[in-house]
């Protein structure tokens, strides 16, 4: 990542498609570091992605509402540091408070905090349940879902006792992981075997899901933080 200048060239093809808009000059730095991060993230070279982020974060541009998102989720998944997880998505919640990445993020941290609904003595961002930004993350969506989202959104509906609107949820997280997974596996170009995995695994997980709930039994919902 540091010697073959990979994710400038990508940065700057990004820039030239029109997929991303350009930065501001004062804002190139930090947004290349960004996309450093994520490569390095999607290359699952953890410990680089994370020195990235922090350095991003510390030194560069404390208000990248996208890389505290990113940061903060990855560590959410790993659960190497919860505080520190719900420290930068609650910044990324400020920052970029519509983005339907952000609010799934913060929903899933509400979700693992076994926080479900609204706190109606705090009206503050801290206040709000994991099913009110999950529902929201998913009208953002609009028709391009995500079925990560969507199985975040279900689970969370099956907790709070919702459990028909849940299998509704689940049901269209597994058609569109379906799609996903018919897709990579007919793309010519190979994709690599991790992409593949990642969503067959949320394709098992979707349908045990489903089979559970049918059979009368407790879904294998995502667990919660112990209290």
């Amino acid at each position: 990542l540091t010697k073959d200048n990979r994710a400038e060239f990508l940065l700057n093809q990004m820039m030239t498609d029109g997929k991303i808009p350009m930065p501001m000059p004062d804002r190139r730095p930090a947004q290349l570091i960004y996309q450093i991060a994520g490569i390095a993230a999607t290359e699952e070279r953890m410990p680089e992605a994370s020195g990235f982020y922090e350095y991003l974060l510390n030194d560069v541009d404390p208000q990248h509402g996208m890389a505290a998102n990113d940061y903060g989720y990855q560590l959410l998944e790993d659960d190497t540091d919860r505080a520190k997880a719900a420290k930068y998505l609650q910044l990324a919640y400020i920052l970029e408070p519509e983005d339907d990445n952000v609010l799934d993020s913060v929903g899933w941290l509400r979700y693992k905090q076994g926080r479900l609904v609204d706190d109606k003595d705090n009206g503050g961002p801290d206040g709000i349940g994991a099913i009110s930004l999950l529902a929201r993350a998913v009208k953002r969506m609009g028709v391009d879902t995500n079925p990560t989202i969507l199985d975040h959104y279900g689970d969370a509906l099956w907790m709070s006792g919702k459990k028909d609107e849940a299998q509704a949820i689940w049901r269209k997280s597994l058609k569109d992981v379906q799609l996903m997974v018919d897709t990579l596996n007919a793309d010519a170009r190979k994709p690599a075997d991790r992409f593949v995995k990642k969503y067959t695994d949320l394709k098992t997980n979707l349908q045990d899901k489903l089979d559970a709930a049918k059979a009368g039994k407790e879904p294998p919902v995502a667990p919660r933080w112990e209290k």
